[in-house]
Parts: C-alpha cells; structure tokens; sequence
C-alpha cells in the first residue's frame, strides 16, 4: 500500500496545477517543494520583466512631462510586496485543495519512492515538475559582482551607467529596454539575429526601433570575457572580423534555460539538452512517473505547463489526454507588446499592415500619449493565410496594450479561421488591434491579385 496515490515534485505552474485536480478528484497528493510555491514565473521570471516593462512604458511618460520618477529600488519594493501577497495565496489555495505541501529537496529512489532529507515516501504515481533554470555559458569572469540572471534581477538596487544584455532573444530584448529607460547605456551580445524568434519583416521593425532609441545590436558576436576586480568593469567580445573590449558595470545573461532534470538520472529517458523524454500524455519510459513543464523542454511557456501538468494529472487518473501543441500563443515584451500566433510553412501569402508614427486615432489613453510623445509607430499587424483555403496560418499584433485577443484567435485558427471570416467580425470600436479592418484589406489585395501588400 502506497502512502500517497500521487507524489508531485515541483510545486511551480505544472506541479502544482496537476497536484490540485487531482487532489479535488479525491486522490492523496504530496506536493513536494524546494522554495515557494508558484514556480520561477511567479518569483522572479516572466511576472517580473512583465511588471517592469509597464514600469518603463509608464517611466517614458513621466520623463515626458517633467513628472519625477520613483527609483528603480522603489519600483522594485512595490513588486515584491504584490509577489508576496500573491504566493501566500498560492499556498492558501493549493493547501485548500487537500494537497498535503512538504518543503525539501526531493530524491527519486525508483518509480514509487522519494527521499526527503532523512525520510522517505512512495507513491503509486510520481509526476515530475522540477521546472528550469538560467543557462549559462562558461565564460571567465562569471562570478564577478554586477552579472546577472533573472534570478538575481530583483536584487539590483542601483541601475548600472553601462549595461551588456547576452542574448537578443525576446528576453534579452525586454531587459534591453526596461534598463534602457532606468537610464542604463545599452549594448546588446547576440550569437545569431536579434530576436530571431519572430518573423523577419516584424524582426526587422523592432530591431530599427531599439537602434532609434540609442540601444546598440551586436549580431554574430560572442561574448569571451568578463574582466574586473570584485566587479564587472570591462567585457571582451568577438566579432566576426575582430575581438572588442567595452566598459560595463553590469551584465545580464539571457542565453536561455535549462531543464532541472538532475534529480531523474538513471531513472527515465533524459534527452541531450537535459530534458525529460515524454510522450503526448507525458508519461516518460518508467511506466509510473510522469513529467510535465519546463523539465521536458521547450517552448517554457507558463500556459504550456499549466496545461501539461493537467494532460499529466488526467492520464494519472485514468483518462485518455494528448498534449497538443499546435497554435500555441505567444506575447513578448520588445519595447511594445508583440502577440503571435504562427504556423506558417513557408507558401503562405502575406499582408502586412503598418500606420505611420504620431498615427494615434482611437487608441487608449496611454497608448495615445505614447505615440505623439516618443515618436513610435501606431500599430503593426502582419497575417500569413494560404492561397487557396484563405485559412490564416500566422498573426502578429505590435501594439502598446491589449494581447488578450490573440489567445481566442488561436483557438479560432486551430479550428481553421479564414481571412473572410475575420473580416466578417464586428468589432468593438474604437479599438486598437484593428484585426477585422486588416483582413478587409488583405482581401481586397487578394481579389485583385496583390499577393503581398505592405
């Protein structure tokens, strides 16, 4: 007989979800947790850069009209008081359930036990949520004052003058703006293209717009050293025809994560960048331990695990789940807010739809004082639909605000969401995605030919 139906490790959005809709079914669930509950989004990863980067939208207009910012420490303390009234509700809901929280570090004996410290438990099921971790390339200089990862963000109290950013993905591009307008002089260290992830024309937009800010791009460069004494004063960073040095006193690496896998060795299949190997109802090659979340790899998208968790916890229960990760939808911080949903497979026609800067008719408030203020452009749409069916494969909306809707065309577009049927929709006015209006457009080019209109 097994002390718990289900032992969970992780109590982070896989974990931790997948522990509650077991728990509310009736099953003895031990949750096991390491810090907090909540997870790396709710202590310091995508919860934090969110809340600073409205932070820097709102600090552009305070420097606008002479109005004296709060201190980035003063920013800083207000999210950590929210932080800490949110976890402690994390934890009161989770308990609520009927999940029994034990805090330690975790030990996988076999397929149905665990070691905790000096006790052990077992469980007919184990579900492995175990989450990621900063990955960090292994540069000389690492340990210096002044480095950074997300983890250590929340402990900056002074805004560095000159600040390297490693990684120009999506994260790398957020911390780039946010430290930008605390007053920090930006450089940029990218292996590959700045924000790579997103399509090229949208890539190409934002990359003007981060250089029209003062933010500079070092494509196809490494990072080779971080020099100083007790603190970061000076980085070395190869080029592609020459190695550079520049003065700074402070660094973020934002050069991806890595699967906290550690704990599963020997036990399950482990694939080569440490991720836990699942199938579609995430079930790993022992026959009693699931895994969900950010432990089974990309794309380390909150929603992601929450639903992977569940997927996991269903199948536990005896239910028939697969895990579909198609139409996923996205939202990244790079100076606006960009939302996506993409699919495309390369035969698509496209459309794109770009309003001049100072183009400020009917959006909100903020969004309105932004665009007349700092000069940016109004709104960027671009779609992606197959010549044929018209069925959309990709949407991008960069905007200052809303990115809700994305999450409901994704569904639509699961279903298969034409560009007449997007037209066809009466929206809400005014507003400022301007979706409906846009396939309008892209259908009147496509009757009369134009394949692919800016």
């Amino acid at each position: 007989m097994y002390e718990f139906d289900v032992v969970v490790i992780g109590g982070g959005a896989a974990g931790r979800n997948a522990s509650m809709w077991l728990a509310t079914r009736g099953k003895r669930v031990a949750l096991i947790e390491k810090t907090a509950l909540g997870g790396e989004c709710a202590l310091s990863r995508c919860s934090l850069i969110d809340f600073l980067a409205h932070q820097a939208l709102n600090m552009e207009l305070f420097k606008e009209y002479g109005i004296e910012p709060p201190t980035f420490k003063q920013i800083k303390d207000v999210y950590i008081r929210k932080r800490d009234v949110i976890l402690r509700k994390i934890q009161q809901e989770t308990e609520k359930s009927g999940v029994e929280v034990i805090y330690g570090t975790a030990k996988i004996i076999d397929g149905n036990s665990i070691r905790i410290g000096n006790s052990e438990i077992s469980g007919e099921y184990i579900l492995i949520a175990t989450g990621s971790r900063p990955c960090v390339p292994p540069v000389e200089g690492i340990d210096l004052k002044g480095v950074y990862t997300y983890k250590e963000i929340i402990q900056i109290d002074k805004i560095p003058e000159r600040l390297v950013v490693v990684g120009g993905g999506t994260t790398g591009a957020s911390y780039a703006y946010i430290f930008q307008v605390f007053g920090s002089d930006v450089v940029i260290i990218e292996q590959q293209e700045f924000l790579r992830e997103l399509d090229s024309d949208i890539r190409a937009i934002l990359m003007d717009e981060y250089k029209r800010k003062g933010i500079k791009i070092l494509e196809n460069s490494n990072l080779k050293q971080i020099k100083g004494g007790k603190r970061v004063e000076e980085v070395v960073i190869q080029l592609k025809d020459e190695t550079i040095e520049l003065k700074a006193d402070g660094l973020i690496f934002s050069t991806g994560l890595v699967p906290n896998s550690e704990l599963a060795k020997g036990i399950v299949d482990i694939g080569r960048n440490s991720e836990i190997i699942v199938d579609k109802m995430m079930k790993t090659s022992n026959e009693t331990i699931y895994a969900a979340g950010d432990v089974v790899g990309p794309p380390y998208l909150t929603p992601v695990a929450r639903l992977e968790g569940l997927t996991a916890a269903q199948n536990i229960a005896g239910k028939n789940v697969t895990m579909d990760y198609s139409y996923i939808p996205q939202n990244v911080f790079a100076m606006y807010n960009v939302s996506y949903i993409d699919e495309s497979r390369g035969n698509e026609h496209e459309f794109l739809f770009l309003s001049g800067r100072g183009d400020h008719f009917i959006l909100p408030s903020r969004e309105i004082l932004l665009c007349l203020n700092r000069d940016r452009i109004g709104r960027l749409i671009k779609l992606k639909y197959d010549p044929v069916s018209l069925e959309i494969r990709a949407i991008y909306i960069v905007n200052f605000s809303e990115k809700s809707n994305v999450q409901y065309l994704a569904h639509m577009m699961k279903s298969g969401l034409t560009l007449k049927e997007l037209a066809n929709i009466i929206e809400i006015y005014p507003q400022n995605d301007w979706l409906p209006q846009t396939a309008r457009k892209v259908c009147e080019a496509y009757e009369m030919g134009n394949n692919r209109h800016y």
